[in-house]
């Protein structure tokens, strides 16, 4: 062999191409198996997440069809009180069943009978007996909202003026405690029905779980308030000091939404209260307002989006003359 061949020949071998190395057939065995393996867990980790899901929907559906006895609907706040009215009138077959805007002009909910009669409701949470004024704000309401009927629901009675007044007109209705406890014992039965994923998705998901949405509600139609302008309207309602000052209050409570917090993390960093709003960062939040009386004013402020989302609260902000905050009572909150 010439030394040329020889060369040839190592050059072939330390750099020629090699024949790919064949898979012994142990390999491919065992390949399979870890495939397999990893199908079957995945398998079993969809099933027992179906499992988890399905036992969460009929914990929720058995909730949702508990027998509300009068005493746990005493124990309610006015706010829980309104939202259990709104899913009573759903379960009682009424149609378009909704929560009133911030400005509620007399109604606390807005739905539909089964004959297309638009009807308007005011809830009444009181220990005492409701007077004559919850009929003139129901009035009041069916004008604003153009209803055909107007009902008065109370966990306790009413006055003789009160009865006396409504009897003038056919089209209000005065719902008081014993008619509330035939209306929970009729609609709202002590055993739940058979759990039906379809019932469940209609019923019970569609629900709201926290805040309670900003809508407005005229007799043209409805149409939901967009976070900006109901942001616009609180502030309309109360100066931008006023409300930096309730932040600020609320701050310093020990239980609070994180929310509040994160305004809070913002006015200490030098931003103002236009500049958050104004910012990429407020995306998510939302504010609202409703007067309750002339110095006082109802705040709901939280968020629905980010690493806060679902927290939120609502208090009863009360002011003095001259419109320093004099205190800033918790009424419920929505903590994720």
């Amino acid at each position: 062999m010439t030394i040329w061949s020889y060369c040839s020949l190592v050059w072939r071998r330390v750099f020629g191409k090699s024949q790919p190395q064949q898979p012994r057939l142990s390999d491919l065995e065992e390949a399979r198996k870890r495939q397999e393996e990893a199908d079957r867990w995945t398998a079993q980790r969809k099933e027992q997440e179906a499992r988890d899901e399905e036992k969460k929907a009929r914990e929720e559906w058995e909730r949702y069809h508990r027998f509300h006895r009068i005493e746990e609907v005493d124990n309610m706040t006015w706010l829980q009180f309104e939202e259990f009215i709104v899913a009573l009138y759903i379960k009682a077959g009424y149609l378009n069943v909704e929560g009133t805007p911030i400005n509620d002009q007399g109604a606390d909910t807005c739905c539909q009978s089964q004959d297309g009669k638009k009807i308007v409701i005011q809830t009444k949470h009181w220990k005492d007996k409701v007077g004559n004024s919850a009929v003139q704000e129901i009035l009041g309401a069916m004008v604003y909202y153009g209803a055909d009927l107007g009902f008065v629901v109370t966990t306790s009675s009413f006055t003789p003026s009160a009865i006396a007044l409504a009897a003038k007109d056919s089209r209000i209705t005065l719902i008081d405690r014993n008619q509330l406890v035939a209306m929970l014992e009729q609609y709202w039965p002590r055993s739940a029905p058979e759990f039906v994923w379809s019932d469940y998705n209609r019923l019970v998901k569609k629900q709201p779980r926290r805040a309670p949405r900003v809508s407005e509600w005229n007799p043209n139609g409805r149409r939901k308030l967009s976070r900006k302008e109901a942001i616009h309207e609180a502030r309309n309602m109360i100066t931008d000091n006023q409300l930096t000052e309730f932040f600020r209050i609320v701050g310093k409570e020990e239980k609070k939404p994180f929310a509040i917090t994160l305004i809070n993390e913002a006015f200490d960093k030098g931003m103002s209260l236009n500049s958050f709003f104004n910012s990429r960062r407020s995306n998510g939040f939302y504010l609202s307002a409703r007067r309750e009386e002339a110095s006082v004013v109802n705040i709901s402020f939280g968020c629905n989006a980010g690493p806060c989302a679902g927290d939120g609260g609502e208090w009863t902000v009360a002011f003095d003359d001259r419109g320093n905050i004099t205190s800033a009572t918790l009424v419920s909150s929505w903590i994720s």
